[in-house]
């Protein structure tokens, strides 16, 4: 199973100290930044790409 931490508005990743012991992992991965408009739709098209390739459906 993938884990794709995406940023939503003006989010940051948290620190790992901030986290519960079994989510720290995630501070250290790089995020996908979803903005508001007028980058909304640019920033889920480059999340979009950089997903498909690794999404197997069944």
């Amino acid at each position: 199973m993938a884990v794709i931490p995406v940023l939503v508005g003006r989010a940051v990743m948290p620190a790992a100290h901030a986290l519960p012991p079994s989510l720290q992992k995630l501070a250290y991965l790089n995020a996908a930044q979803v903005r508001p408009d007028p980058d909304f739709t640019d920033d889920l098209q480059e999340l979009m790409n950089g997903t498909d390739p690794h999404i197997h459906l069944s």
